[in-house]
C-alpha cells in the first residue's frame, strides 16, 4: 500500500497537481510515506506539522538515522533509499524549548523541518516560525492527521507557502465540524483492505 500511495503521488505531482491526500489506515505506514515523500518530492526544503508530541516523536525517530528501528535506514528489507546519506532534519516544538531561540540561519541549515502549528504562529509574532521562512524556504508540506487540516491555523500555514506542494495524510478524511478539506485524494487504503492484507493495528 505504501509503494501504491508513493506512486499515486509521484503521478499526480509530476502531472502538475498541487494538493495532494492519501487516506490510510491505522498501521498502514503512513509515516514512512511521509519520509519517502519528504526525501523524493522536496527540492529545497520539506515542512512536516504534526498535531501532537506522540505524533512528532515519531515523524523524529523516522527521521534519526541513529534511532533503533528508523525509517531512513532500520525498515526490514534494508535502507529506504540505498546510499542516501540522511537528511538533516530539525525537530521543534514550543512546549520543550523557546522558538525564539530558533534563527533563520538554522532554520534554512535543514533539508526537513518537523513540527506542529502551535510552533508556527501565525506570523505576526518575529518569533513565529512562520515570521522567520518565506514562501520561497519551503516547497513541499506534508500534514499527518490531515483531517484536522481545515483548522485556519493550518490555511495560514498554506497560504504562507503558497508556492509549496502540499501532502495531506489522514486515517479519517472527515472533518466532525464539517468544513471542507481542499486537496486531491490520490489513494485510499480502506481498513477492511489493511485487515485483510495483515496491516491494520490490533
Amino acid at each position: 500500500c505504501q509503494q501504491q500511495a508513493l506512486a499515486a503521488l509521484v503521478n499526480y505531482f509530476h502531472g502538475g497537481g498541487k494538493n495532494a491526500a492519501c487516506v490510510m489506515a491505522v498501521g498502514a505506514g503512513k509515516t514512512a510515506l511521509g519520509v519517502v515523500a519528504c526525501l523524493g518530492l522536496a527540492r529545497r526544503r520539506a515542512l512536516v506539522v504534526t498535531p501532537g508530541t506522540v505524533i512528532r516523536g515519531t515523524f523524529d525517530k523516522a527521521f534519526d538515522h541513529e534511532a533503533v528501528g528508523n525509517v531512513l535506514y532500520g525498515l526490514s528489507g534494508g535502507p529506504l533509499i540505498p546510499g542516501s546519506p540522511p537528511p538533516r532534519v530539525l525537530t521543534l516544538d514550543s512546549d520543550e524549548a523557546a522558538i525564539r531561540s530558533v534563527s533563520r540561519d538554522q532554520l534554512l541549515a535543514a533539508d526537513v523541518i518537523v513540527t506542529n502549528f502551535h510552533s508556527l504562529g501565525d506570523g505576526s509574532n518575529p518569533d513565529d516560525l512562520l515570521a522567520k521562512l518565506s514562501d520561497a524556504d519551503i516547497d513541499f508540506i506534508v500534514v499527518d492527521e490531515a483531517h484536522i487540516a481545515g483548522a485556519e491555523s493550518y490555511q495560514r500555514t498554506f497560504e504562507h507557502f503558497e508556492s509549496a506542494r502540499t501532502f495531506l495524510m489522514s486515517a479519517c478524511f472527515q472533518r466532525l465540524d464539517g468544513k471542507p478539506i481542499e486537496a486531491d485524494v490520490v489513494y485510499r487504503y480502506r481498513l477492511v483492505d489493511s485487515i485483510a492484507e495483515g496491516n491494520a493495528k490490533n
